[in-house]
């Protein structure tokens, strides 16, 4: 409880302070260095889909330099600066705390050759903010968290957060939260968290309950080492209860760095309106222009127009909002927040980065608040102050005074004979940024170091590994400070294969990143952590893929080195040769396919003859199929098994030139499956070639093997449906006969336009002469004349002059010339297979072949001397079966011979088959047949070396 006389004690006290007429700047904090510690708090992306923050880092210096940064959470870049050029670098998104609690390895480490300043923006559009960012000697190892209040929409999910980043291993932070954190840590019961180089803790207020005024200002952070202190919220609402979202992003400035004496001014040069949060570790007044305020909860928050010099009891910190759009001011946009420093922590020199992002015309201002006698003296840009038109005003009657000039895009600097204090800010439409401008440092003088780089191959053969150690000639000692080193290394990929990089004690110490994506380059980062020692790089694994003679390793005539003092590397090539090793594959390579019918997917399989072993040492390089597009299209391509883990490219399969390539050749094992290649026939062929070409890397030489696969196209057959008949009568000699073709069973979706007729018969009794086409299936067709297909089958074919082939009736009527009669006779077998167009895929209705027996009447008996005249050797007489239940036949032989038989269902397929010996005249033989046959009509056919006989005979189980 403070007492009132107490009170009118501050009020003579503030009354004093505030007349003073000059500022001591004996402690000024750092705001440029070589080392920098920071992580990343929640941006907006949670609030909205469409929102994606581009996190960049803006490196401004006096100087030339390199630098480089890292995070234990996988990052690294090295960058280079020059003096008063803007260097900006696009962190990777993944380093932000979007959806981080707790300790993390997010943590961002920067190092340089040079001082310099550095801003982190993290822009999103209508959402950003930025903020200065403090080199490594101004933390601090005590802070209080000056946060802002929220105003949370159902549904948004907005968090008041604070980010502690810490640069020693070791450093215990203890954090007293003001309210529930998400991860339920309760309000104001302090707990500890160890964090190492390059660790974080994210702390974000509990909002579920949606509290107006819900925050962790005044939250406590106390370490055992130096840390980073960012503070922010995803969606500031300034005021609080009006809609203005915008990030909220600031660093905190540690306890050691509070002050009592502050100017504030506007953030934008049309702006009239200040929102001022002050905080401290205890109760405190405040003289607003000589207005008395008393904190509350060590906090006090304060709104006014125009320019003001403020004057704390107790040494405080002070961060300053602009006010949004829901409030809109002339000049202001959305919310932004910066801190605020005492007038102890002015400085005389200035160097910071109006930014720019595509489609957002920022409009930028630089609040300059400076000792109203020098004005001509403080050159912004090179041109003093009383040079702009912006309007002045002095502070409340003070020696001080405010401008506001408007600024471009890019770097802009501050000379002053004097301390002055300057801000980098920035609105755009429902945007807004800010941050305290840096100061300058002097230039670290550097020494000139020579070192060279050795490399010392390993004795190389084909078909294993060898290393190649690379190292340099005298160890990079602590003094040197070098911070990074790019080591470019060419090799002939055609000789050596690329395997791996081991570390060595240098990189056993420090981080490192390998680029191989490019074919005989090889480039090996090495940063520190913070800086680089001793000599032993890395050693090079490599595979030799061919023997030669000689091949070159080489790097860079001088590596590309960062460090303090100024790092002159050289090397030069070095070759050796690669000795042959022993071949090692032991496996056929084989090309195989499935049935090719058309408009049916086939698959081509390229594979090996067992299963690959890692002894085997494959190493695939490129698989090349070929195919004639014409007759067969492209389906699918599914590299095999042993591709499993390789990178690869694929073409050419729409061309018919399949390309499997290899971009990174390794040796493959574990399978037996190369390549599936499926393709769909569109066209009939007898004789296709698939040409395959498998190319690889065998014990250092490139082997190429050739695979020819023939196979042919056939037409699918459906022979469950049609069927066929053919029916003759008697004749007498030298009349003609015919043979009635009929057809059954077409499915009605067959679209037969035309066929052929294939029949059977002996020549010597009978001819075809032709067909009557009158009241058939094919009336009005073309018929064309019989070819002979051998010297015993006819084909006649039968093309549509108009719309489809019926599905039943009679096919043809098939006229005969006879030639011989006498009970002369010849069996006549008929067979078609009809092809249909179904959806642009033929098919062929195929029906079993039918049989009917040409008999000539008997007129005078003479059975022999007809089988004579007909130049037959074999005639069935008779078959009947026997009580045994076998078929006894009786067959007529004009000489010594074995006769071949076949039993056939109606169907055409075979039942039984065998030979029986035959001697000149009639004899009877005995056939078995097979158990369990079913009763039915069968056919038998007789062969001999001259003749066919064929009889039908009806079989009773």
């Amino acid at each position: 409880m403070i007492s009132y006389s107490h009170i009118a004690r501050y009020i003579v006290f503030f009354t004093l302070f505030a007349g003073l007429a000059s500022i001591s700047s004996a402690q000024t904090l750092p705001r440029a260095g070589r080392d920098f510690t920071f992580g990343i708090i929640e941006g907006p992306d949670n609030l909205d889909s469409s929102a994606s923050s581009l996190l960049t880092l803006t490196v401004a210096s006096h100087h030339i330099g390199c630098g480089v940064i890292t995070s234990a959470a996988g990052y690294t870049e090295q960058f280079t600066f020059a003096p008063d050029s803007l260097t900006v670098i696009q962190l990777p998104l993944s380093l932000m705390h979007l959806n981080d609690l707790g300790k993390t390895n997010k943590g961002i480490l920067v190092h340089t050759s040079e001082p310099v300043n550095l801003t982190l923006h993290d822009y999103a559009p209508q959402a950003g903010d930025a903020t200065q960012i403090f080199p490594d000697e101004a933390l601090d190892t005590s802070y209080v968290a000056s946060e802002w209040g929220l105003y949370d929409d159902p549904g948004e999910n907005n968090h008041c957060q604070f980010l502690v980043s810490t640069k020693d291993d070791g450093t215990i932070v203890t954090i007293t939260p003001t309210v529930q954190t998400m991860l339920g840590q309760p309000p104001n019961v302090p707990f500890s968290v160890t964090l190492n180089r390059g660790e974080c803790y994210i702390v974000k207020a509990d909002i579920t309950d949606f509290p107006v005024t819900t925050s962790l200002a005044n939250s406590k952070i106390v370490s055992t080492k130096p840390v980073s202190v960012i503070v922010g919220t995803t969606c500031g609402y300034v005021p609080l209860e009006f809609e203005s979202c915008n990030e909220l992003l600031d660093e905190l400035i540690g306890k050691k760095w509070w002050g009592e004496h502050y100017f504030v001014q506007p953030l934008g040069n049309l702006d009239t309106i200040c929102e001022i949060v002050i905080t401290s570790d205890r109760s405190f007044f405040a003289t607003v222009n000589g207005s008395l305020s008393l904190s509350s909860s060590n906090r006090l928050t304060l709104e006014f127009s125009g320019t003001a010099e403020i004057v704390t009891s107790v040494p405080t910190e002070m961060t300053q909002l602009a006010r949004g759009s829901s409030k809109t001011f002339a000049g202001i946009s959305d919310p932004t927040m910066v801190t605020i420093l005492d007038t102890s922590l002015y400085a005389d020199s200035m160097i910071f980065v109006s930014p720019h992002f595509n489609g957002s015309p920022f409009q930028h201002w630089a609040p300059i608040i400076y000792p109203t006698a020098s004005a001509n003296q403080i050159m912004l840009d090179g041109r003093p102050l009383t040079n702009y038109i912006e309007p002045t005003s002095i502070i409340h009657g003070s020696t001080f005074s405010a401008i506001t000039p408007s600024m471009n895009m890019g770097i802009h600097t501050l000379y002053s004979p004097v301390p002055i204090f300057a801000l980098g800010t920035g609105f755009d439409n429902a945007d807004a940024y800010s941050f305290i401008a840096g100061t300058t440092a002097p230039y670290v003088p550097h020494d000139t170091i020579h070192h060279s780089l050795l490399l010392k191959p390993e004795p190389a053969q084909t078909c294993s590994d060898f290393g190649v150690v690379v190292s340099l000639d005298s160890s990079i000692g602590p003094l040197e400070n070098v911070i990074s080193i790019e080591v470019p290394i060419t090799y002939d990929p055609a000789t050596l294969l690329f395997v791996d990089v081991e570390p060595l004690a240098v990189l056993q110490s420090a981080t490192y990143t390998v680029d191989s994506t490019a074919p005989g380059i090889l480039i090996v980062n090495i940063f520190g952590t913070p800086i680089i020692s001793g000599k032993d790089l890395f050693r090079i694994v490599f595979a030799g893929k061919r023997a030669t003679g000689s091949t070159m390793l080489n790097t860079s005539v001088t590596i590309n080195a960062c460090g303090e003092s100024v790092e002159r590397i050289t090397s030069g090539p070095i070759a050796f040769s690669v000795a042959p090793g022993v071949e090692a594959l032991r496996r056929a390579l084989l090309a195989q396919s499935t049935t090719a019918t058309i408009c049916q997917p086939l698959t081509i399989l390229l594979s090996t003859d067992s299963i690959v072993a890692p002894s085997d040492g494959l190493v695939p390089i490129q698989i090349e199929v070929t195919y004639d597009t014409s007759v067969q299209k492209f389906v699918q391509s599914i590299p095999g098994a042993l591709f499993t883990n390789v990178f690869y490219t694929e073409s050419g399969q729409i061309a018919g030139d399949y390309l499997l390539h290899v971009t990174t050749p390794q040796t493959v094992s574990g399978s037996d499956t190369l390549l599936l290649l499926k393709l769909q026939p569109v066209t009939g062929d007898s004789n296709v070639t698939i040409h395959a070409k498998i190319t690889y890397l065998l014990c250092g030489d490139t082997v190429t093997k050739d695979l020819v696969l023939n196979y042919p196209v056939v037409v699918p057959i459906d022979s469950a449906h049609t069927t066929m008949t053919i029916s003759t009568v008697p004749v007498t000699y030298g009349n003609p006969t015919s043979a009635d073709v009929t057809l059954s069973g077409l499915p009605n979706t067959a679209n037969v336009t035309h066929f052929d007729l294939y029949l059977t018969y002996n020549h010597d009794v009978i001819t075809y002469s032709g067909a009557v086409l009158g009241g058939t299936l094919t009336s009005g067709w073309t018929v064309s004349s019989s070819v002979s297909i051998d010297p015993n089958t006819d084909k006649i074919t039968f093309t549509s002059n108009g719309g489809p082939l019926g599905v039943s009736g009679i096919l043809a009527h098939l006229l005969f010339q006879t030639f011989i009669s006498d009970s002369s006779s010849t069996p006549i077998h008929v067979s078609s297979s009809l092809p249909s167009a179904n959806g642009g895929c033929e098919i062929l209705y195929q029906s079993p072949a039918a049989s009917t027996l040409f008999l000539g009447k008997e007129l005078c008996g003479d059975s022999i001397l007809r089988a004579f005249l007909e130049r037959q050797v074999i005639v069935i007489q008779n078959a009947q079966q026997s009580p045994s239940g076998d078929l006894d036949v009786t067959l007529q032989a004009g000489q010594t011979e074995d006769v071949s038989y076949t039993i056939t269902n109606t169907l055409g397929q075979p039942i039984a088959s065998g030979t029986v010996h035959c001697t000149p005249g009639v004899q009877n033989v005995l056939i078995p047949l097979p158990s369990g046959l079913a009763s039915g009509a069968y056919i038998l056919r007789v062969e001999s070396n001259r003749a066919i006989a064929s009889r039908k005979i009806l079989l009773v189980r």
